[in-house]
């Protein structure tokens, strides 16, 4: 695994240039997804990196078009969607100081972004279901309500035995590939026996001009 020491935040930002694909996102630019030790010890395996420019600017963005809707609606409804915009950016994510990284890797968690990229959403409202054809030619299904970031991956796999993707689709037990009915109403009667690799909550990290 290709992993390096983190002395000083341009050690991180040259190893996220170098070795990690980046991943392009419509809202939040371009971002990094790795591992990481912290200087205590501790192994955090799910790690996004931001650009903390974007993001802020967002931010304020939101925010500003959310105080002139406060404004106007104070009276009717309290200003409720300014709050809750701005709780979102406070406490919706666990995030980590780029000064508490002492060392960086590659993910085995981060589905590369040519596969993510063929996956089509919402096989019902709600959930994406999918499967990864592997390079031994067996199946792995995977499924999430809403973050792509990073997903579960068994141990006698690697992202890299990733040869194609099926979409709407789930496995079971006995490795058999089953495709969900579109537009999907209702789960399968037999997809009480699939095997569904899910979604990983990860941690958000911030650095200027990534």
């Amino acid at each position: 695994m290709l992993t390096m020491e983190v002395h000083k935040p341009a050690d991180l930002i040259n190893f996220l240039r170098s070795h990690i694909e980046p991943l392009e996102d419509e809202i939040y630019g371009t971002s990094f997804r790795a591992s990481v030790y912290l200087h205590d010890g501790t192994f955090i395996p799910c790690v996004v990196f931001r650009d903390f420019e974007l993001v802020t600017s967002l931010a304020i963005k939101r925010f500003t078009a959310g105080q002139a809707e406060k404004c106007g609606t104070v009276k009717k409804a309290g200003g409720t969607g300014y709050v809750n915009m701005v709780k979102h950016y406070l406490l919706n994510n666990s995030r980590i100081r780029l000064s508490e990284i002492g060392r960086i890797e590659k993910s085995k968690f981060a589905i590369p972004s040519k596969f993510l990229q063929q996956i089509e959403v919402e096989t019902s409202k709600g959930w994406t279901g999918f499967t990864c054809k592997m390079n031994d030619g067996k199946y792995l299904g995977f499924g999430t309500t809403y973050a792509f970031e990073f997903f579960y991956m068994p141990s006698n796999y690697s992202l890299n035995d990733i040869t194609a993707i099926i979409n709407h689709s789930y496995v079971l037990k006995n490795g058999e590939l089953k495709y969900h009915p579109q537009p999907m109403l209702a789960y399968p009667s037999d997809y009480n026996e699939a095997v569904v690799n899910r979604e990983m909550s990860f941690f958000e990290c911030f650095i200027d001009r990534i």
